[in-house]
């Protein structure tokens, strides 16, 4: 990309994102569409997915999803979503290699989130580890154009980094503290408990 040109990110993030609020929330669906501009709302639905579209695109979805659900079932959405993407084509051939590499471990995949996030978007900053220790993982976007660093967007990134945990089959979270320039992310997990009746819960 060159440099002044708008953060970008494939069209078929945004897509699966409608696709999954198509199915969690298919009656307030149309209310979320209804608050984006008329152009912005055919492009995301139209596009081709391997095609890339403007991330402001997206910021404006994440944005309108939080008025109409509440940042809670944004959040859900864009976890289920990022799970859903996780088994696709594209992204779920980066995993496989990822999961041969480094194993079904937090920490791991962790590490390889950065090539993932070059993978879905260009100009939108660049995701790296800061650290990983214990059952803990802190993690950097640094150099996001500042329209971008959108608080609301900036949660529904920390939701994606989320489907990491059903990966690996382990309870957590990811929070966010925005930045002018993106965000630094704080990933806790856990094991799960064992499953009912005395089976032993995935790990």
């Amino acid at each position: 990309m060159r440099p002044g040109q708008p953060g970008q990110l494939r069209a078929a993030h945004s897509r699966g994102t409608i696709h999954v609020l198509q199915l969690l929330e298919p009656g307030r669906l149309p209310a979320v569409l209804a608050r984006l501009e008329p152009e912005v709302r055919r492009a995301l639905v139209e596009a081709p997915g391997s095609t890339r579209t403007p991330a402001a695109w997206d910021v404006a979805l994440v944005r309108a999803e939080v008025e109409v659900l509440g940042r809670d079932a944004m959040r859900r959405v864009a976890r289920a979503a990022m799970v859903d993407a996780l088994s696709g084509p594209q992204l779920g051939a980066l995993l496989t290699g990822a999961l041969r590499l480094f194993g079904a471990t937090p920490p791991g995949l962790f590490r390889w989130a950065g090539r993932a996030w070059g993978h879905v978007t260009s100009g939108c900053g660049d995701l790296r580890v800061e650290r990983a220790e214990g059952q803990e993982a802190w993690l950097v976007i640094a150099g996001m154009p500042p329209e971008l660093a959108d608080p609301d967007w900036l949660e529904a990134i920390a939701a994606t980094m989320e489907a990491v945990f059903d990966v690996c089959r382990v309870d957590g979270d990811v929070s966010v503290v925005p930045r002018a320039d993106g965000g630094r992310f704080h990933a806790r997990w856990r094991a799960r408990p064992a499953a009912p009746g005395g089976g032993r819960g995935a790990r």
